[in-house]
């Protein structure tokens, strides 16, 4: 197969794995997961490179279905991390990471997802792609609002937004969908903060009446 060929299907692998977090995104993308993953699949058992054949099957079920079966759906992108590892594909290792950081996030690992998180905003820095750098930034804000830390997730996102429109002034990338994203999740962080503030507030009315 030729080589432009195969770099063109890893980008293909590359595009299906990288989406936001399952927190602020409730539906699959409408892709055609199968028929990419199989041409990834049989061009890398063609060429002996390396064989990546049980990593299809359950990656086409984690982007093609919303419910994910999170403990499979880890080794598989693991062994697609490593793949992107073992060919040196410093993008690819950074999203297949980030979407772990998606599956531990879905099932409420969030320390995890976090970790995830974190590594792959590190690896994107050091490609110098702000808009890999601005999905990781909003990520991180999604797990600091379910850890209820709504203060810092409303910096976190406030950053993450002016990233993302850094790479579309700037780069001249189209991060529309990424800017409605983090405005989406500002919103809920400020909704969540408003309603802790008058949880708090009705707490403190309560404790003062019953002295």
């Amino acid at each position: 197969m030729d080589p432009n060929e195969i770099d063109g299907l890893l980008h293909d692998l590359r595009s299906l794995l990288h989406r936001p977090s399952p927190l602020a995104q409730r539906t699959p993308p409408p892709l055609d997961t199968r028929n990419v993953f199989r041409r990834v699949v049989e061009a890398y058992l063609a060429d002996r490179v390396i064989s990546v054949a049980r990593v299809i099957q359950p990656l086409i079920d984690l982007v093609r279905t919303p419910q994910i079966e999170a403990e499979h759906a880890l080794v598989d992108l693991a062994t697609a991390r490593d793949l992107f590892e073992r060919i040196r594909d410093h993008e690819g290792i950074a999203i297949a990471v980030g979407t772990m950081g998606n599956v531990y996030a879905a099932v409420a690992c969030y320390p995890e997802a976090l970790e995830c998180y974190a590594r792959a905003l590190a690896l994107y820095a050091n490609m110098n792609d702000v808009r890999g750098v601005a999905r990781c930034t909003s990520n991180i804000g999604t797990i600091q609002v379910a850890f209820g830390e709504y203060g810092r997730a409303l910096e976190v996102l406030a950053e993450a937004l002016q990233l993302a429109h850094y790479a579309d002034v700037v780069q001249n990338e189209n991060t529309v969908d990424d800017l409605v994203t983090v405005f989406t999740l500002l919103s809920e962080a400020v909704g969540e903060l408003e309603r802790y503030g008058a949880s708090l507030a009705a707490f403190q009315r309560r404790r003062l009446r019953s002295r």
